[in-house]
């Protein structure tokens, strides 16, 4: 029900008949999963979090979130880039699932490793006499590891059966989450919060594995295939590329505040910064839904499919803004009923911090489109200058303005990083006529 009110609502702003699509109640089947586990997870997830930032204060707190960001650079080396690329072989060459999910579980395996040796030693190098951060590092990056079994997620994604994933995620995020709430009323040590937030990718791995036996079939290392493997990795270059800018861009604020005004302060901005991120599913969930179609009508009409692509950009713009407006106004009482009066400087930074969300949306979308003309490769020079711009303002705002000076920096990055396309002349039309 909620879906179909948000799909009318969707349609009526934007002329896009998403019910008129042929796989319209596959879609829709599979949306009603993915709104569920995000519902569940992230709106759970999100309270949770917060219950325990109020339990560890924001210095241990920031201590956490410093230790997440760092290890977070390193997601690039598990992930490879490969995700929507293993969606795109299953559907074009299905009789080579095996050995394309073998092959890409093995790579991830090798680079969620990499990514591990490398965490632990630049953060020794980094902060050679924290013997906490050390271990909190290891332990968060250890999860990239896990993460490897999401190939198998990659295969029913491209059936349209999310519903098995979810089930498996669900599980072990309840079974993880009543376990931080035990760690909390327990008094726990932050080393065991760390140790939780691995578990749950332990857990859900071992779920896709059960779910992927239950539909007949099997994760197998010796599937892995060299030819594949070449294949694989010449197609993600670029991806990787854009994975490391973006995890740039996103993180370097929390490691730059550590390292200029320290870990309390840390703490003050991710509690901010994780209030923002929460509007970002609305946004997604629109984008997903349209997108697709309107890629359809690129084949029919372009000024159709221009004309549309302006059209959702209005209405991501006009949510972005009731975020924006909605959060401004009521940053004060939302950060003291979420996190308490300890992080009562937080919501001076999530007043200004959640007018990033419009960036994030026209992002997103205009990535969408950027790939529907095959310009991906503007993609990667946007995510790395508004990386550039990100750690060059933070370098020079942070000193001065302190934690509005990285609220200022994200979005002066991520303003820049959107619209750069508008220089280029083959994207320029992205936005604009």
């Amino acid at each position: 029900m909620v879906l179909k009110i948000l799909f009318n609502i969707i349609e009526k702003l934007t002329g896009i008949r998403i019910a008129n699509s042929p796989n319209f109640p596959r879609i829709l089947e599979n949306s009603k999963w993915l709104l569920f586990d995000n519902i569940v997870r992230f709106g759970g997830g999100f309270l949770v979090t917060a219950w325990m930032a109020r339990y560890l204060g924001p210095g241990q707190f920031g201590a956490f979130n410093y230790a997440f960001a760092f290890a977070s650079f390193f997601t690039f080396l598990g992930t490879l880039g490969l995700n929507e690329i293993i969606v795109r072989n299953i559907i074009r060459i299905p009789s080579q699932r095996d050995d394309i999910i073998g092959t890409a579980f093995l790579l991830r395996i090798l680079g969620g490793t990499i990514a591990f040796g490398f965490a632990l030693a630049l953060i020794s190098f980094f902060s050679p006499s924290d013997t906490t951060t050390h271990w909190l590092v290891g332990i968060l990056t250890a999860g990239i590891i896990f993460q490897s079994f999401d190939v198998i997620d990659f295969y029913f994604q491209s059936q349209l059966q999310s519903r098995y994933v979810v089930w498996a995620r669900i599980v072990a995020f309840i079974f993880v989450s009543l376990f931080k709430i035990f760690l909390i009323l327990k008094h726990a040590s932050l080393i065991a919060f760390a140790w939780a937030w691995s578990l749950e990718f332990l857990l859900a791995g071992i779920g896709l594995v059960f779910v992927y036996r239950l539909r007949g079939f099997s994760l197998k290392i010796e599937r892995f295939q060299n030819r594949i493997a070449q294949s694989l990795m010449r197609d993600s270059w670029p991806m990787i590329l854009s994975g490391i800018a973006v995890m740039i861009n996103m993180r370097i604020d929390q490691i730059m505040i550590r390292h200029m005004l320290g870990e309390r302060e840390v703490g003050i901005y991710a509690a901010a910064a994780k209030v923002s991120e929460a509007w970002y599913l609305i946004g997604m969930i629109i984008i997903s839904s349209t997108f697709p179609i309107i890629m359809n009508l690129k084949k029919e009409s372009e000024s159709l499919y221009r004309k549309k692509c302006r059209q959702l950009y209005k209405v991501l713009i006009i949510v972005g803004a009731v975020a924006f407006c909605a959060t401004f106004l009521m940053a004060k009482p939302i950060i003291f009923l979420l996190y308490g009066q300890a992080y009562s400087q937080s919501s001076a930074v999530l007043s200004m911090h959640v007018l990033g969300v419009v960036f994030v949306y026209l992002g997103a979308a205009s990535t969408y489109a950027l790939v529907a003309n095959g310009l991906q490769k503007y993609h990667i020079y946007r995510t790395v200058l508004g990386c550039a711009v990100s750690v060059v303002l933070n370098l020079i705002l942070i000193p001065r303005f302190g934690l509005m000076g990285a609220v200022y920096s994200m979005l002066c990055s991520y303003c820049i990083s959107v619209f750069s396309i508008l220089f280029f002349k083959e994207t320029k039309t992205i936005f604009w006529e």
